[in-house]
């Protein structure tokens, strides 16, 4: 379902999901989205609250479903890492000759000890004649729970930049 109004655009979803695991029970669930995005023009602006997702235990994608199908034989569901929740978000402004970007992505699991990832993108891109480059830095935090107490235990950063170039050749 999709509203536009004057403020921007809001949608809602919700996908249910069945799958069968040799010798198992059928695994069934819910997965819920919501997602927002404003665009305005004359400020060359692009919001997007790009859907927040939460999933039940027994909700498996497609992708999940299949990769656990495959590793079966070395796994059971109760520790096989799949989507809980995901929230994103990405802001574009036109600035000079190119767009500046932000994108934030904050992901939970259910499964293993996984935790929390979250990262964060930052990125300038332009074209000049027939190339186009973009630059970008990207932080990555990663935190982990250890049995049943809630608090960072774990933490894992990882941080890099990236230079893309491209050039367009026609054929």
């Amino acid at each position: 379902m999709r509203l536009t109004t004057r403020i921007g655009t809001v949608s809602l979803d919700v996908t249910t999901s069945s799958t069968r695991l040799p010798g198992q029970e059928r695994l069934q669930g819910q997965s819920y989205g919501m997602a927002y995005n404003k665009n305005i023009p004359q400020t060359g602006t692009n919001f997007a609250l790009g859907a927040y997702r939460f999933s039940t235990s027994g909700y498996l994608s497609l992708n999940d479903a299949v990769n656990l199908r495959d590793q079966y034989s070395s796994r059971t569901t109760d520790n096989f890492a799949r989507q809980k929740s995901r929230l994103d978000l990405n802001i574009s402004q036109k600035l000079g000759d190119g767009n500046l970007s932000l994108y934030g992505s904050s992901i939970d699991y259910y499964g293993t000890s996984l935790g929390r990832q979250t990262s964060l993108t930052v990125g300038y891109g332009s074209n000049w004649q027939s190339v186009s480059w973009n630059v970008s830095l990207q932080g990555c935090i990663r935190m982990w729970w250890m049995g049943s107490v809630c608090g960072n235990d774990g933490m894992k950063t990882r941080s890099c930049v990236r230079l893309s170039v491209c050039r367009e050749t026609i054929w």
